[in-house]
């Protein structure tokens, strides 16, 4: 058994495509024998051959560790691309079940927000207090493209409140939901804002929806 690691050609790579944990990280394309990085199901040769070409790492071992919770934000991080909230969801599940929540939070409020599910990406942002500016920028996005400009201003009122400031990605979405809902009082509070911190020449175009 120990030959079938001479080619590399002869594996799939499956860790792009992993919805669970548990799914292997590669299958043989003749034998269709299943392999994990972590080694947590592999036979013990498994080991010992990683060790011997430099690849095993002791990290992979550990059940909660950050190759672990890397791969949980990088299948979040997909699944907001791709709109898959039903993949996104299963995931989040999980990371609920194998008690990663407080270290994932943010990502997966961003993969709801891109989805569409606001109420749901509200609802870990309220209730973890985040403190990530781009989970609360996709979220108050996620309230422009839906027409729900007030709770979008509602939602960088909160946002700042933490103690959060706008960066200019922020500022373009609530310049956005002012003009989206001729908010113009908040609009020019925003431009003086926005002109304090040297930001008009960047943002002009953003500003020019206001008039």
């Amino acid at each position: 058994m120990e030959g079938i690691f001479q080619r590399s050609s002869q594996w799939w790579d499956k860790r792009a495509s992993k919805v669970d944990l548990g799914y292997p990280d590669f299958k043989h394309k003749i034998t269709k024998q299943s392999l994990r990085i972590d080694g947590r199901h592999n036979p013990p040769w498994v080991v010992e051959e990683l060790k011997s070409r430099g690849l095993f790492d002791s990290n992979f071992m550990i059940g909660h560790g950050r190759d672990e919770v890397n791969a949980f934000l990088s299948m979040l991080r997909e699944c907001g691309r791709g709109k898959d909230i039903e993949k996104g969801s299963q995931i989040h599940d999980e990371i609920v079940k194998k008690g990663l929540l407080e270290k994932c939070a943010d990502a997966i409020s961003i993969m709801y927000a891109k989805c569409g599910d606001l109420s749901k990406a509200k609802e870990l942002l309220d209730s973890h207090k985040s403190h990530n500016l781009v989970a609360w920028t996709a979220l108050i996005s996620g309230y422009i493209k839906q027409g729900q400009g007030e709770m979008a201003l509602q939602c960088s009122e909160t946002m700042q409140g933490l103690g959060l400031s706008p960066d200019s990605v922020t500022y373009s979405s609530i310049l956005k939901a002012c003009a989206n809902i001729r908010a113009l009082g908040k609009g020019e509070k925003i431009h003086d804002d926005i002109a304090r911190q040297g930001l008009c020449c960047r943002m002009m175009s953003f500003l020019l929806l206001l008039w």
